[in-house]
């Protein structure tokens, strides 16, 4: 996410063009010049301007980055990392990818936000699509974007103050954004597949509870870990 590597909306079409290749985690692409961009105005035109902007890919170059698209590229690239990834066949695959990656994208602004002490979704430039809009301010926003600013603030925050209370760290975060990875429900997986998440499920869940034992004690690993295991 600090990286230059900025993928711009619509620039990738598809799923499975996004899976093609190696991962670019692998190429150095060079330090992003991180600038404050934050915008100016009320909340209603903020709004408008984003929705606006996010039509424009142009907008998006040099020092700006549709964050909302590029955290997916980024989660889909870094779950082309895994080795047992390959071993997976192309429908399964793209199912897991698609339903992995807003998972692990929530998860990564949850944790950075939390790590910059911001009490909602921030991003690496500053900015934040919940600028300005706390509880008392959303009723400023047009009706027909209301309910699902409102919805997405709510777990915004909820995720991050999980996090604030529980101490979450870095090492949990990795361990369990990779379970994040392996775990979500797929019917198209045939049965030797679903073996093979299963068995990759088992080793970073038992990863992450010893690693809660050994920091937290055994009289409080049950309740972190329940803690911990709600933030999927």
């Amino acid at each position: 996410r600090n990286s230059k590597y900025n993928p711009l909306p619509n620039s990738i079409k598809s799923i499975n063009e996004a899976l093609m290749g190696l991962s670019k985690f692998s190429i150095e692409y060079g330090d992003w010049p991180l600038a404050s961009v934050k915008p100016m105005g009320d909340n209603k035109q903020i709004l408008k301007e984003r929705i606006r902007d996010s039509f424009i890919p142009d907008f998006f170059m040099g020092n700006r980055k549709s964050w909302y698209f590029s955290n997916l590229v980024y989660a889909i690239e870094y779950f082309k990392t895994f080795p047992v990834i390959d071993r997976l066949g192309g429908t399964t695959k793209r199912s897991l990818a698609a339903k992995m990656a807003l998972l692990c994208s929530n998860l990564t602004n949850a944790y950075f936000s939390m790590s910059n002490g911001a009490e909602f979704t921030m991003n690496p430039d500053g900015t934040s699509i919940f600028e300005g809009m706390r509880k008392g301010e959303l009723t400023t926003l047009m009706p027909i974007y209301m309910q699902a600013f409102i919805r997405d603030f709510q777990i915004s925050t909820t995720m991050i103050r999980k996090m604030r209370e529980i101490e979450f760290d870095e090492t949990e975060y990795v361990l369990l954004k990779a379970l994040l990875i392996m775990s979500p429900s797929l019917d198209v997986a045939s049965d030797s597949e679903r073996a093979i998440l299963t068995k990759e499920t088992e080793v970073y869940a038992k990863s992450l509870l010893s690693y809660i034992l050994v920091k937290r004690g055994v009289q409080k690993v049950g309740h972190h870990s329940v803690v911990v295991i709600s933030l999927r």
